[in-house]
């Protein structure tokens, strides 16, 4: 295409300043910035304090990615005492970008004071506010753009995301919904909605506008990955990966697609393809912390990997992140061995989670006297576990806006002694603040058995199952067993009976799995079908997040293994009473591999469910023999597939078995050191008082 010749120039007599500015506004519109810059050049050698034309030189420079240059001009431009509203509005927003969130305010309220009813200095100050934290404030300059503009559809979609951020989803529908209906179509208007939308638990109508808003902007990715990430908010896990895969194509050099497309894969079970996604994240991003461990993670649930490859690549993991971190400073802690301890606690489970299930137990049974605990939190979701845990902390710190080295210096000032990660390499991780070395003692425990690969963490917690004595591991970390397992379980407060089962009128025999999807790997599927092919009138009974889905892979994975589709039953997510009482329909729970069942075994269990599982390589695939073994069920662990399958057939045809089982199930875990919270915390303060102790004598360690 021509560009349009630009006017010629002749002698000052025929120069209008104003022509050429509209000229220049015309070029800019055109998107020929070249030759709007050589009309206002023009203007500007003839006068050099032209406000309108040193401040569309400005917007000219920031359209071009010279944001100080940009600055600079529009300094330039309000400096002359001629500058318009507009322009003090303008530089506002550029410093706003710059992070002059100071001189950004100023400048947003000189133009407000320029011209009260200037509609975008008020959003731009608002945009300023919100960037400051000042939310409530943020939300009073956006009404007041909208009061003076009712179709300024970014003051609407401001609006909308402010009063989302402030909990207030049911005041930030309406402007969320202007906002897309003012159009232009804007791919960051659809995606609010949907996300209000989703606040307000209606997240299949916002399925529904980002469905209809890729259809629209087609090669927008961003809309592409919310609609995963809202498909994988109601359980539609095939969906979902199918809309990242668009998203990649759309933007295959950026890591962040390629890591959710893995974590959405993963969370299916499809390990080998998520493992090949998070790989494509980490070529694109090396150092980026949350490729890392979900990457570190995914391996724990691939049989092709072994505890040697993964212990080996948690350490290369560990090694590059303290050379990217300086040397700790010395702790002065005070070495008294048998003082109280400052234990703190970082997780970001402190909810209805396994895990803050788990440490509800500990934090309840805590000495006080001797353990003041300081609980850091990384999530701001809050429920009834967060209230419970948080009034049993002697104090809380919610953490989610703080960087690792923010987080470090609390509790530094905090004066922590024993710092525990209760995380790993899950998501929500604060490794990177651990790297750093604020207390003296650090310790991982709960989120999963096993390494983090950090040298600075010097303990981790385990048992004589999980990491058998003698069979010394190559985690850099040293272990810790506790006497008896690793895990604590409670039942809930309105937990439903045990009940005869259909097998017991007479039915065939119903074996199942209540693990999560991504435990549905090729080789669980292999198992599986081999221990129905075994038992040929038995069923399957399995809990998937959206029994109204697809579940194609799964069904597809089972199918093609030889089980027809009437002998599988899927049952979608429920509230914790009913997922209990769904396992009154089960007789026999079959375990997952290479990752097995940890807090649904003990649920199994209580629930009168034997269940049959088969101990893995690494310390996640002998969660189940932890927990068998430490009710003396050791008749129902495996050492191979073989056995695996005689074991689970054996007990499908002894019903006399499984009844007496169902019947004492729940009483043996009652009274097992699984379900002795007191014991099982005083055991752990035992570990804690000993490394502290150890601390206290080691006089040259920091």
């Amino acid at each position: 295409m021509d560009y349009p010749a630009t006017t010629e120039m002749h002698s000052m007599a025929d120069f209008d300043p104003d022509a050429a500015i509209s000229r220049a506004i015309e070029l800019v519109l055109a998107g020929h910035l070249p030759d709007a810059q050589r009309q206002l050049d023009a203007v500007l050698d003839r006068d050099g304090q032209h406000a309108e034309a040193l401040h569309l030189s400005g917007l000219i420079r920031m359209k071009s990615g010279d944001l100080p240059g940009a600055i600079s001009l529009l300094r330039r431009a309000v400096a002359t005492g001629q500058a318009l509203a507009a322009h003090w509005a303008n530089l506002g927003e550029m410093l706003r970008m710059a992070g002059d969130l100071p001189g950004a305010e100023a400048a947003c309220r000189k133009s407000a004071q320029l011209d009260p009813n200037h509609a975008p200095a008020h959003n731009n100050l608002g945009c300023v506010l919100d960037a400051q934290g000042r939310l409530e404030e943020a939300s009073l300059c956006f009404r007041q753009a909208i009061a003076l503009d009712p179709d300024h559809q970014q003051a609407h979609l401001n609006l909308a995301n402010v009063l989302r951020r402030l909990g207030r989803p049911e005041l930030a529908l309406e402007p969320a919904q202007r906002a897309v209906a003012l159009g232009p179509a804007i791919a960051n208007a659809h995606r609010i909605l949907a996300r209000v939308l989703h606040d307000l638990d209606r997240t299949p109508e916002a399925v529904a506008v980002l469905r209809h808003a890729c259809h629209a902007m087609p090669h927008e990715a961003v809309l592409h990955g919310e609609l995963a990430q809202r498909l994988l908010d109601i359980g539609d896990h095939e969906a979902a990966a199918e809309a990242y895969q668009r998203a990649a194509a759309l933007m295959p050099n950026y890591f962040a697609v390629h890591h959710d497309l893995a974590t959405c894969l993963l969370r299916h079970g499809r390990v080998e393809e998520a493992l090949a996604e998070y790989r494509i994240a980490l070529q694109l991003a090396p150092d980026n912390p949350h490729c890392n461990s979900s990457y570190l993670v995914a391996m724990l649930c691939w049989a092709g990997f072994g505890r040697r490859e993964i212990d080996a690549a948690c350490r290369d993991w560990g090694r590059k992140v303290i050379r990217s971190v300086p040397p700790p400073a010395p702790h002065a802690n005070h070495r008294d061995p048998d003082r109280p301890l400052r234990i703190g606690y970082v997780s970001c489970d402190f909810r209805d989670h396994p895990v803050g299930r788990h440490f509800a137990l500990v934090i309840a049974n805590h000495d006080r006297a001797q353990y003041h605990v300081t609980c850091y939190y990384n999530d701001p979701r809050q429920d009834q576990a967060t209230r419970f845990i948080r009034s049993h902390a002697a104090r809380w710190r919610d953490i989610t806006t703080l960087s690792d080295a923010q987080l470090a210096d609390q509790v530094r000032a905090d004066g922590i002694d024993i710092l525990v990660d209760l995380a790993l390499h899950t998501f929500g991780n604060r490794l990177g603040a651990f790297a750093l070395k604020p207390a003296p003692v650090q310790v991982s425990h709960m989120g999963y058995p096993g390494t983090t690969g950090l040298p600075t963490i010097d303990y981790r917690i385990s048992d004589r199952w999980l990491d058998p004595p003698g069979e010394e591991p190559a985690s850099v970390e040293q272990v810790l067993r506790l006497p008896n397992s690793f895990w604590c379980w409670g039942p809930p407060d309105n937990g439903p009976p045990v009940r005869p089962r259909p097998s017991d009128a007479g039915s065939p025999v119903t074996f199942g799995c209540f693990c999560h999807s991504g435990k549905h790997t090729p080789q669980t599927m292999d198992l599986w079908a081999r221990v129905l092919a075994a038992v040929p009138e038995a069923r399957m009974l399995i809990l998937v997040h959206n029994a109204d889905v697809s579940n194609r892979y799964l069904l597809d994975g089972l199918t093609g293994r030889g089980v027809a589709r009437h002998r599988i039953t899927l049952i979608g997510r429920r509230p914790l009473a009913e997922y209990l009482d769904a396992y009154n329909a089960m007789d026999i729970c079959l375990d997952t591999f290479p990752y097995t069942g940890h807090t649904t075994t003990c649920d199994a269990l209580w629930m009168g469910v034997p269940v049959v599982s088969l101990v893995g390589p690494t310390q996640p695939g002998r969660g189940s023999s932890s927990i068998l073994s430490t009710l003396g069920l050791p008749e129902l662990l495996a050492a191979g597939a073989e056995q695996y399958v005689a074991t689970a057939a054996r007990l499908a045809r002894d019903h006399d078995a499984r009844r007496s089982l169902r019947d004492s199930l729940r009483d043996r875990m009652a009274a097992s050191p699984l379900m002795d919270a007191a014991g099982y915390t005083r055991d752990l303060e035992s570990i804690y008082r000993r490394i502290w102790r150890q601390w206290c004598q080691a006089k040259g360690h920091p």
